[in-house]
């Protein structure tokens, strides 16, 4: 007699009530999906919202850990930092030359006082030219790593250094949300940058990650993250539709 393959329907989904490890329900957090005995988290969702991850980012999914890893590279931002920085070189270069002979000059006089004011004005407008290819590289060199457990979230930008890393316990986070940041491009042809924010328990509202290429980097970091965290979306005034 031939057997026919059996069709199953799945009738309902509903949330795990005890530990996929240890099968016990003492220590298991229905809510969200911890078990503080064997320090694993079920990820489960009553619907499947799984997005595809964009091409900036990397998942990967270890035993009790979640890594997200996002490029910081991207050609809109690149260009609207390396024409400034072209067009401005021989400017600098101008301002540099005046104010070095200006400085050489006072110092030749004896008048160190007006040769130190020559000296900040040569500097401080150094700074802020060279922090323009500073950005640039790490804008071409970075990438973002989120490292997730049920109990700690952290953030680092690496390699070149970076500000904004972070390290908290995942359960201070309470929702997290996509909001418009930097305005890019030009008059004409006007982009803009995007920030994944965090609202956490204290009341406070931060920044997590900044300055991403596309509300869907965003999009989809919160998604991953509020999955595996077992936390449910929610409507924020001011951030990004989805």
């Amino acid at each position: 007699m031939e057997l026919k393959p059996t069709q199953l329907k799945i009738k309902y989904e509903s949330a795990p009530e005890r530990c996929e490890v240890c099968h016990k329900t003492d220590c298991f957090e229905p809510n969200t999906g911890s078990c503080s005995r064997c320090g694993v988290l079920v990820r489960w969702q009553e619907t499947s919202t799984t997005m595809t991850a964009p091409a900036s980012v990397t998942v990967e999914r270890y035993e009790g850990q979640l890594n997200l890893i996002q490029s910081w590279q991207d050609k809109r931002l690149l260009k609207s930092l390396i024409i400034p920085i072209i067009l401005s070189s021989p400017a600098i270069l101008l301002w540099w030359l005046i104010v070095f002979l200006s400085l050489i000059e006072d110092i030749n006089a004896g008048k160190f006082f007006e040769s130190f004011i020559a000296f900040i004005f040569l500097i401080l407008p150094s700074l802020g030219w060279l922090l323009g290819p500073y950005y640039l590289l790490a804008s071409y060199k970075n990438k973002t790593t989120i490292v997730l457990t049920n109990k700690t979230l952290s953030i680092k930008h690496a390699p070149i250094p970076w500000l904004g890393n972070r390290n908290m316990p995942a359960s201070n986070l309470v929702q997290l949300y996509v909001r418009q940041g930097k305005r890019t491009g030009t008059i004409f042809n006007p982009s803009y940058l995007y920030d994944l924010r965090a609202k956490l328990k204290n009341g406070r509202e931060i920044n997590l990650v900044g300055n991403l290429a596309s509300k869907e980097v965003g999009h989809f970091l919160e998604q991953q993250i509020e999955s595996y965290l077992g936390i449910v979306d929610q409507p924020i005034q001011g951030e990004v539709p989805k």
